[in-house]
């Protein structure tokens, strides 16, 4: 009977090893499970990870800054696999690398400097009501409850799902009572 070889799966890349430490690192500070999956996560093992495998960069120690603004210049000519991206992206993108990089730098994993170079983002400015504005969706409102989203939409400026999260525990009065006060019975 001839010998059969039994194949061992290929053993994943040093630099993949890493992204998956680095992300438990993230967990284990209780960082958002949804900001390490679709924010770093995707960051460095879509988007870094493949552009390495094409650069044949598989080691620690070929993350040289010059290697790195290549992985910048890539993004800012090529895009991503759905087509152009935005230079707020692309500086997010290389930012989630250089937060990584650093990590790296810290676990003793990186012996240089390593740093991808985050492209200037375009200055932008936001066209946000008046307070003459905000007062009148406040006056619309049907209800308590939709007076005080408008204003916590518009005062801190607070996000849609950030809102969604909030519980009455969450806020708090003026006087830093909790919200709404409680009916004590007397």
């Amino acid at each position: 009977m001839p010998d059969l070889k039994v194949l061992e799966p290929a053993a994943p890349g040093a630099l993949a090893v890493l992204v998956e430490d680095y992300l438990a690192h993230c967990r284990a500070k209780g960082l958002s499970p949804k900001t390490v999956r679709d924010n770093y996560g995707f960051v460095l093992k879509a988007v870094f990870l493949p552009w390495c495998a094409r650069e044949s960069l598989t080691e620690p120690s070929q993350l040289t800054p010059r290697a790195l603004d290549r992985f910048t210049s890539e993004l800012l000519e090529k895009g991503g696999s759905r087509g152009p991206l935005s230079r707020f992206t692309i500086a997010t993108y290389v930012e989630t690398v250089n937060w990584w990089l650093n990590w790296l730098t810290a676990e003793g994993e990186l012996k240089g400097p390593a740093k991808a170079s985050v492209p200037k983002r375009p200055e932008r400015v936001l066209d946000v009501l008046s307070r003459e504005e905000v007062q009148a969706l406040e006056d619309a409102s049907k209800n308590e409850r939709d007076k005080l989203i408008v204003r916590l939409l518009a005062d801190p400026g607070i996000r849609r799902g950030a809102l969604g999260g909030l519980r009455p525990r969450d806020l708090a009065a003026r006087a830093r009572s909790p919200y709404p006060p409680s009916r004590r019975t007397g």
